[in-house]
């Protein structure tokens, strides 16, 4: 008995140990299901995420259930903790375990804004709080530009409507394109028309199109490449998102099947938010 009881304990030390680095805190919770199917459509649940809002829409915490080795969705295996400073994001610290035994890995980064309160650098540290590594943004007229301290930089393009027209993966030594991506807009939707040039003869391209509706939310993603996928966007009465639906066709056929499924639950301790908070709480998830 005394062993089965200690066998318990080091099952469950994962889950104890974890507890000590959640807040669970804000006005706002978000609790996110992903879901795969088979080729029998058959579903199964593969994935758990839980956030944490404050009223005016800042993300304050992520915890993430499974790990990369030990994937089961009551065990946490990433937390990430957010601090703002006048509504800027000023840190985040992430706490990460791989298997099922392993103690979290705690790594942060620290963010600095230009006095247009514009992000111009992010500094990411070890837990032993030795520089990692620092991503640099610098800003032209309609340009913005990110640099890894790597061989290669990101540059992002921007009409007079500040709508992206153009993001570009460029060689810092040479500023010759990697690859490139170059958008279009009707009424509705961003078209957008990928193009890698890695000279390595194996050159690949994409479409993608997003649509919108009237109050601008995205409701559509087409991507077609060497195969088909589908993505819908769907909102609750309140403005959240509460599903995304991706369908991917394999063939020539235009015939659709259900692969992945995103659920969305959220829960408001507060007042109903308003609309532009529920708009900037859904593009932390979307990133369009």
């Amino acid at each position: 008995m005394k062993k089965v009881i200690i066998i318990l304990l080091l099952m469950n030390f994962g889950i104890c140990n974890s507890q000590k680095i959640v807040k669970r805190v804000g006005d706002i919770k978000i609790s996110v299901a992903g879901y795969s199917f088979d080729e029998k459509q058959k579903k199964k649940k593969t994935f758990k995420i839980e956030h944490y809002y404050d009223s005016l829409g800042n993300k304050l915490e992520s915890i993430q259930y499974g790990k990369h080795h030990f994937n089961k969705l009551r065990v946490i295996g990433y937390v990430e903790q957010n601090s703002y400073n006048l509504n800027k994001l000023q840190k985040v610290i992430n706490y990460i375990s791989h298997c099922k035994s392993c103690e979290f890995y705690k790594t942060y980064k620290e963010l600095s804004y230009d006095i247009e309160n514009r992000l111009v650098e992010i500094n990411k540290f070890d837990q032993n709080d030795s520089l990692i590594t620092t991503i640099n943004y610098i800003y032209y007229e309609n340009i913005k530009e990110t640099h890894y301290e790597s061989s290669v930089y990101l540059q992002e393009i921007y009409d007079s409507e500040n709508r992206i027209i153009e993001r570009n993966e460029l060689f810092e030594k040479t500023n010759k394109i990697r690859w490139q991506n170059i958008f279009q807009y009707t009424d509705n939707c961003r078209i957008g028309n990928f193009q890698t040039f890695y000279g390595d003869g194996d050159e690949n391209s994409k479409k993608e199109i997003y649509c919108y509706d009237t109050l601008n939310r995205i409701i559509s993603k087409n991507i077609i490449s060497n195969y088909k996928t589908k993505v819908e966007y769907l909102y609750s009465n309140d403005g959240f998102i509460k599903e995304v639906r991706q369908f991917d066709c394999f063939d020539d056929s235009n015939e659709y099947e259900l692969v992945y499924l995103l659920k969305y639950k959220v829960r408001i301790k507060s007042k109903k938010p308003k609309i532009e908070i529920v708009n900037k709480i859904n593009s932390s998830f979307l990133n369009e």
